[in-house]
């Protein structure tokens, strides 16, 4: 793991463990790759004993190596054992060492498959041609455990190359429109997955990349895509490009400075992007969530708190952090046909109005829901009603339809 390894969890692993190890302590090794019910380790894991010990046999039986004449503890490491084991022989180093170098080429091949298909792959390395283009990208994948849920990872990792083989992934983008004069004021960046076949599917597959603790690789690259793909029209009046990034992602150690990065290098201007954040980033770490929103907004870059009258505390982060957009979740206007759903969502309107940051409600997919919105002062809506997520090429049709009109 130490000389071979590509993965930056093994590596991180081996180093860990590589104290104990000398001393024979092996289980982080055995339940950390994991070699232990795993089909392809346990071959080695089986074959290198019996091997090892027909080398010993016929060294010791053709006499290259002193017979034992004193049984040490396990737990003293090797090559000193084999010395001391031997009488004080070199013959003992040299069979250990012969051992281990035949160990090692045995489980080579066998430990190479694993270092793609084990709990913290580098996803980036499989997909650098076709979804991950970014070679300045310092987020890599960690070490969640020594003892990871095998079966969850390698079943999420059969997800992900199964994206890679059958189709690709794409960007379709949902405008947020204006309900005084149904003008398009912005847009969210939505992830898709095309099939060969032309088929377009929902991000199901997002739990497997959070399984192997790959958001933050999907995440830069919705963001790099999406900032590529929209520059070209920065110069429309009121252009805005949305991005929902995950707590993962936000947390990452100079998303910040990333992001400035992207915004310098393309055509847009910070306030023509918006970063979508959800409640499960405000719980994760206040005192850094509330760092990088300040970061952010004081780049110029505006900050949307997403899903907004889900979380049981909602509430209480209106008045802890300053947003500039809250987005009302669309759960919230499934149940309009009810009195006790539309007071509700009055309520949610109103605590929202407090915080004079602009409201947003999403899944808006009837007229009488619109109308029942606008009655209560929202002006900005995302939905069916108006617009399902489309290519941004349809968006940018519809966009120069409007300057038309006007």
């Amino acid at each position: 793991m130490l000389l071979f390894a590509k993965n930056r969890g093994y590596k991180t692993l081996a180093k860990a463990v590589f104290i104990l190890a000398l001393f024979n302590i092996n289980e982080p090794l055995l339940f950390g790759i994991p070699i232990i019910f795993n089909p392809i380790m346990l071959i080695p894991f089986i074959l290198v004993p019996q091997v090892s010990l027909v080398i010993a046999y016929f060294a010791f039986w053709i006499g290259w190596v002193e017979p034992i004449n004193e049984v040490n503890s396990w737990l003293l490491p090797p090559l000193l054992s084999g010395y001391l084991s031997t009488g004080g022989t070199a013959g003992g180093v040299i069979l250990q060492i012969v051992i281990l170098v035949v160990g090692v080429a045995m489980y080579y091949p066998f430990f190479k498959i694993m270092d793609t298909r084990s709990e913290g792959i580098d996803v980036t390395r499989i997909f650098n041609r076709r979804f991950f283009v970014n070679s300045d990208m310092a987020v890599k994948s960690k070490l969640a455990s020594f003892i990871p849920s095998m079966q969850s990872n390698l079943q999420a990792q059969r997800d992900v190359e199964r994206l890679n083989a059958e189709g690709e992934m794409i960007l379709y983008y949902q405008p947020q429109v204006d309900v005084k004069d149904g003008q398009i004021v912005g847009m969210e960046a939505l992830l898709r997955y095309r099939t060969r076949n032309g088929d377009i599917l929902p991000p199901t597959f997002i739990q497997s990349f959070s399984q192997l603790q790959m958001m933050p690789e999907l995440d830069y690259w919705v963001i790099e895509q999406a900032i590529q793909a929209t520059s070209p029209y920065s110069s429309r009046p009121g252009f805005l490009l949305s991005i929902n990034v995950s707590s993962d992602t936000i947390l990452t150690k100079g998303f910040v400075k990333y992001l400035d990065k992207l915004i310098i290098g393309s055509s847009l201007k910070y306030e023509q992007i918006e970063i979508e954040i959800t409640e499960e980033l405000l719980v994760s770490d206040e005192v850094m969530t509330a760092e990088v929103i300040n970061q952010l907004r004081t780049l110029g870059v505006s900050v949307a708190l997403d899903d907004f009258g889900t979380g049981f505390s909602s509430l209480a982060y209106l008045s802890r952090y300053d947003f500039d957009k809250i987005k009302v979740d669309r759960s919230l206007i499934q149940k309009l046909d009810t009195a006790r759903g539309k007071e509700l969502l009055r309520i949610v309107v109103e605590l929202g109005k407090v915080t004079n940051a602009k409201l947003v409600v999403e899944g808006v997919e009837t007229h009488e829901e619109l109308q029942y919105i606008s009655s209560l002062g929202v002006r900005y809506v995302q939905g069916f009603y108006y617009y399902k997520a489309m290519p941004l090429d349809n968006i940018v049709t519809l966009m120069d339809a409007e300057r038309v009109v006007v």
